[in-house]
């Protein structure tokens, strides 16, 4: 008996995994320069899916392609720089899934040292950073976990009505004892 209860709440502490996925998410594109008050352009929205969402051919080129849980900035324009200024870059923002967290992939070519995660906006600031072509930038992404169902899974509730029915049992068991006073 001990070991088929142990079995048992084993079992039900197994969360099953919760994976990564901006796939089909709605993002939108916006440039900055020389500070986060100045949108120079919006480039639009796009659905995270296959290929690649951003092609930027004006004054940027560059490519923005989105993956499950990462995004990939490939530079391709010769002697690239973008001028000095508070913030010269780009805002990525997040549609239905938005990341947790950001942070920048060890496979990174590119010179990317101030970006950051607020709500549901990605901002990747570019300023002063010489590139070359072909650098990329890759930023990976965490997505919360959905939140935990209302209703309790059949194994909570086997869980809670075999712990009434042990506790029944129990109470059941014990002999009690009533004394009158003399």
């Amino acid at each position: 008996m001990k070991s088929a209860f142990a079995l048992l709440l084993a079992a039900s502490a197994i969360e099953p995994a919760c994976a990564v996925d901006l796939t089909g998410t709605t993002v939108t594109l916006d440039s900055f320069f020389p500070d986060l008050a100045t949108n120079n352009f919006t480039f639009g929205s796009a659905t995270v899916g296959s290929g690649i969402e951003f092609t930027l051919t004006n004054g940027y080129y560059a490519t923005f392609d989105f993956s499950s849980d990462s995004l990939a900035i490939t530079l391709s324009q010769q002697n690239y720089g973008f001028a000095h200024g508070d913030f010269n870059g780009f805002r990525v923002t997040f549609g239905s899934a938005t990341p947790s967290t950001a942070t920048l992939d060890a496979a990174s070519t590119g010179a990317l040292t101030d970006y950051s995660l607020a709500g549901n906006a990605l901002y990747l600031n570019l300023a002063g950073q010489p590139e070359s072509p072909g650098a990329t930038i890759i930023v990976d992404f965490d997505v919360p976990p959905p939140p935990p169902p209302s209703v309790p899974e059949p194994a909570s509730w086997m869980m809670m009505v075999g712990g009434f029915g042990l506790a029944g049992a129990g109470l059941r068991r014990r002999k009690v004892a009533i004394g009158f006073g003399r």
